[in-house]
């Protein structure tokens, strides 16, 4: 596929919550596929409220990741992922 790649945007490594990050592909390019990635295996069972988006005009991807209700005391990371490829 042409142009085929992708495209991440990583939060700061902290414990501020929710973690918001959109990851936009290069011009002339639209997004085949979206995920998010947050922290590692020990922050997994306190991660709630977490999606990935297709932007409205289909170029970029926005990942949302929340700490459950008891929160999590660590730093932890995200990143918004956007698969991308030649319209």
């Amino acid at each position: 596929m042409p142009g085929l790649g992708s495209v991440g945007q990583l939060s700061g490594y902290d414990s501020n919550s929710p973690k918001i990050r959109t990851s936009v592909c290069p011009a002339g390019q639209r997004v085949l596929g979206a995920g998010w990635s947050a922290g590692d295996f020990s922050t997994y069972d306190q991660v709630i409220n977490s999606s990935a988006s297709i932007t409205a005009d289909g170029t970029g991807v926005t990942g949302i990741v929340s700490e459950d209700s008891t929160g999590y005391s660590g730093s932890w990371p995200m990143a918004s992922i956007a698969v991308c490829a030649t319209r």
